[in-house]
């Protein structure tokens, strides 16, 4: 899902040509000072933020007449620092939004396009199942420059000049030329959410991991670990703690996850909760047994 402006561009403008429903809602993601927010403001998108969007969606506020022009005075919103999961109620955002005004009631304004930002990979990877067909997802990788020239540093009015001017260039080069439906439904395919959960893959990988150190041979608390009748065994329970809550810190590195309460769960999906009695050197030990089996990598 690696973004490219270009085809960030041709996404606004094919969903409004083509005047998108569903699929006009987009997830942006990068590190701080990437960029996103200054990109999407010099193509027209009005800056709210996070807490002002919970609101919106959910018909939390009323808003003053002026609030309420000034937010929809594009039609293209732009969803700043999203730092959670994204509201449910996004479904229910099509190509038009209502705002509850004062003294008017609710007045409906077209929202030809959305686009969410975010520093956090968790927010992609906890989007609700009703919402991964009405959200698509760019992630902004290392490539991506547009506040990292020195000419920014150095010059900052005329670097504006510049990224406005290719801007500007990108969006009428988009315009003139023959823009198709499924050119749209390419980029679509292209910047959809996965469908498979990614904790799941995660976590599947850290019982690989697990159970490589697991082995009686891999030298990792070789007194402590038993096989017996192709079963693995521990004598304390708590002794692989250490080792799964490294693999848990590795493997969901920038996601936004509470690290002790994985381990916690994990130990208790690993590791059985109640002692076997087994034969070691002749004499029976209480040992816990280890409830996964090795997998294939």
């Amino acid at each position: 899902m690696g973004c490219c402006v270009k085809d960030l561009v041709e996404l606004v403008i094919y969903s409004m040509l083509f005047e998108e429903e569903k699929l006009n809602k987009l997830l942006l993601i990068g590190k701080s000072n990437k960029g996103k927010t200054a990109l999407m403001k010099l193509l027209a998108f009005v800056e709210m933020s996070a807490k002002d969007f919970v609101k919106i969606v959910s018909r939390g506020a009323k808003w003053s007449k002026s609030e309420s022009d000034n937010l929809m005075s594009s039609g293209l919103l732009l969803a700043d620092d999203i730092s959670h999961d994204l509201p449910l109620d996004i479904k229910n955002i099509t190509d038009k939004i209502n705002l509850d005004v004062m003294y008017m009631g609710p007045i409906e304004h077209p929202c030809k396009f959305l686009v969410m930002t975010s520093t956090h990979d968790s927010v992609a990877t906890t989007v609700n199942d009703e919402l991964k067909n009405r959200v698509l997802c760019m992630k902004i990788k290392g490539g991506f420059t547009f506040n990292d020239s020195k000419l920014r540093s150095n010059d900052p009015l005329r670097y504006r000049e510049h990224t406005e001017r290719y801007i500007k260039q990108l969006v009428l080069k988009t315009l003139q030329e023959e823009a198709t439906p499924d050119a749209l439904r390419k980029l679509q395919k292209k910047y959809a959410l996965p469908d498979h959960n990614e904790r799941d893959e995660i976590l599947e990988d850290i019982e690989i991991k697990l159970m490589d150190t697991l082995r009686p041979d891999s030298g990792f608390l070789i007194l402590d670990i038993y096989k017996h009748k192709g079963d693995i065994y521990i004598k304390r329970r708590n002794s692989i703690r250490k080792k799964i809550f490294e693999l848990v810190q590795d493997g969901f590195e920038g996601h936004r996850v509470d690290v002790t309460k994985e381990v916690t769960l994990l130990i208790d999906k690993y590791v059985s909760k109640k002692r076997d009695t087994i034969w070691v050197n002749k004499k029976p030990e209480s040992y816990y047994k280890i409830l996964v089996k090795k997998k294939k990598k």
